[in-house]
């Protein structure tokens, strides 16, 4: 992610409605951002951000049922 550029655009004109942003404050203060509109980077990075995601979300929610038992 810190290699990704701050915005990502299709070389071509692309209407295909898809556009993505991913925003990340640390602890020390530093943040990076990226977006894209039409356009993302190569590999599987946002992917694997949606993935750990995800599954803060379901380790959440798991602690909120526990917690209500």
């Amino acid at each position: 992610m810190y290699k990704y550029k701050e915005h990502y655009r299709p070389r071509m004109e692309v209407l295909d409605g898809y556009g993505w942003h991913f925003a990340a404050k640390f602890s020390d203060g530093s943040s990076i951002y990226s977006s894209g509109s039409n356009a993302r980077p190569g590999g599987n990075g946002l992917g694997r951000i949606n993935g750990y995601m995800r599954q803060l979300i379901e380790d959440a929610d798991s602690i909120v049922e526990n917690s209500e038992e």
